[in-house]
Formats: structure tokens, C-alpha cells, sequence
């Protein structure tokens, strides 16, 4: 029933916990499809000694993880593509909780879960906010909320990409944030409020972790048109690059950034700020309340 999809890229010491994971499951009906983008590292090695005939490894020229999630997708032979990166882990009970919520919600196309991230032997739930079972009513505004779900914590019907296309491969940051929009603009979306997954911050070669040019992130320049909270989830992300690059030092590249935006830059600037007081302001509470 299930096509899982692992983008691997120099991930040997994560890999082999990764795919457990999968095999692992207490539902059984799956395929996993490694789509090697390229290792410079022992990872192909790794995924090779999988002794399992559900697991296929696919190994191409490195084009980055969008690309390789595009193979895996072309490749897969179920109807749904539940996706899950090289260094990420899911909980035993995982896919057999989101066949259920398929089973439960048939008229959404992808489906998500809660997913704990996990950072210097640290769990923290950060979208607990999300506490409701089923269908989304508003994607977007929930998002701008907290993130509904990670690249490891949604399942995709297969035929969606025959519409909305696949992933954007000029993208090296925010390629999954494009296609959850895409998908969102064009299908219902179902949640599973229970935390599944784990996001391994600390795991190997994190393209966050990574400088990257400019016209490689995902960013949305033109909202006109746009409803009101897709708008607000574009500005956001816009304002967490802006934070990081002054953060680290990238000045020109946020001063492109922040001239695109033209009338919303104010929006974004006074955003920034309005967060900035909201945590000075509970520090100072929270000390108050110490004393």
C-alpha cells in the first residue's frame, strides 16, 4: 500500500536507524525506495547490506534532495508516497495510525502527523498546538500557527503529482514547504494529532545547517491574490530568512531579500519586532516571577 521514500546523501552513520525504522513498522504492506543522490560517504554501502527484498536501493548523480525524492516518487509502485529523510526515524505504530487516518478521511489526498524534534538528546513537540483529528479546514492558517508537519511526517497520494507536479529541483532549502503549498492550493489535507515521527536536528549534512545562494530557497514574492493566511505563512517564512541572515552576518544577501518584498517589508520589519518585545517581555516576567 505504502511507497517510502528515503532521499539519502551522506548519511552512513544515520541510515541504517533510519530504514529500521521502516522495517520495523506493525503494518507490514510497504516497499522502501533508497534513492542514493550521490554519497561521497559509505552511505550507498550502508543501504546495500539491507538484507530485506521490500527495500530497493536506487542510486543516481547527485541533484540535490528534490530530485531525488522525484525518482523515488516515478519509481514507486503503491498509490501512496509516505516520505522520510536519511536521518530521520518513525515510531513503530506509524504507518498502520496513518492508514487509519486514510481509511477515516478519504476525501483528503496527503495526510500528516505530529512529530517531535529531537536536538542534543532533547524531545520537544513544537506544533503541540495542533490537537485536532481529521480534515484541516484552513491549511495555510493553521501553518502560520506552527507547522503542521515535517519532510518525514506526510503521505501523499500518488496521482496528486500527475497535477500539481513534482518537487522544484532549483530548490535546496524550503522544496517541501513548496510542494505541501501546491498540494494544499489543490487537495483536502488530513492530520494525526499523535507525534510519530522523529526530526533529528543533529543528524549528518542537514541542509539547514548548510549556507545556501539566495535563488535556491523557497520564498513568494507575489501574494497578490493570494487569501489572507497563505499571504501570512509567505511573510513568515520570509522573516525567518531575514532573522537568519542578519544573524549571520549574510548583510547583502538580506538586503536583496528584504528589497523584493517591497510594500511587505514594513509588514515583515514590524513583525520582527513585535516578536523581539514579545520575548523581552517574558523574560522580564519570568524573572520577576523568580524574585
Amino acid at each position: 500500500m505504502f511507497s517510502v521514500v528515503i532521499p539519502l546523501y551522506n548519511k552512513e552513520n544515520n541510515i541504517a536507524l533510519t530504514i529500521d525504522s521502516v522495517l520495523n513498522q506493525d503494518f507490514r504492506d510497504f516497499e522502501v525506495l533508497i534513492v542514493n543522490d550521490g554519497s561521497t560517504d559509505n552511505s550507498l554501502s550502508v543501504a546495500g547490506k539491507i538484507a530485506d527484498e521490500r527495500v530497493r536501493v536506487i542510486d543516481k548523480p547527485n541533484g540535490g534532495v528534490a530530485s531525488a525524492r522525484n525518482m523515488g516518487i516515478k519509481a514507486a509502485i503503491y498509490d501512496w508516497i509516505a516520505f522520510l529523510d536519511g536521518d530521520d526515524l518513525w515510531k513503530p505504530t506509524y504507518l498502520s495510525m496513518m492508514k487509519k487516518l486514510i481509511n477515516e478521511f478519504p476525501e483528503a489526498s496527503f495526510f500528516g502527523s505530529q512529530f517531535i524534534k529531537q536536538e542534543k538528546g532533547e524531545d520537544r513537540i513544537v506544533n503541540s498546538i495542533h490537537s485536532k483529528r481529521g480534515y484541516i479546514d484552513d491549511f495555510f492558517k493553521k501553518e502560520t500557527e506552527a507547522l503542521l508537519v515535517s519532510s518525514s511526517s506526510v503521505i501523499v497520494r500518488k496521482d496528486c503529482f500527475d497535477n500539481v507536479g513534482y518537487f522544484n529541483e532549483r530548490y535546496t532549502r524550503g522544496e517541501d514547504l513548496d510542494m505541501w503549498c501546491r498540494l494544499a492550493r489543490n487537495y483536502k489535507f488530513a492530520f494525526e494529532p499523535m507525534p510519530l515521527c522523529y526530526y533529528l536536528l543533529d543528524g549528518e549534512d542537514r541542509a539547514c545547517k548548510q549556507k545556501q545562494p539566495l535563488n535556491q530557497y523557497y520564498l513568494e514574492f507575489h501574494l497578490s491574490g493570494k487569501s489572507r493566511y497563505e499571504k501570512k505563512f509567505h511573510l513568515q517564512i520570509a522573516e525567518v530568512h531575514l532573522i537568519e541572515m542578519l544573524s549571520s552576518k549574510r548583510y547583502a544577501d538580506f538586503l536583496r531579500l528584504a528589497l523584493r518584498y517591497n510594500i511587505y517589508l514594513v509588514i515583515i520589519i514590524l513583525n520582527i519586532i513585535k516578536r523581539h518585545l514579545s520575548k523581552i517581555i517574558k523574560h522580564r516576567y519570568f524573572n520577576l516571577r523568580i524574585l
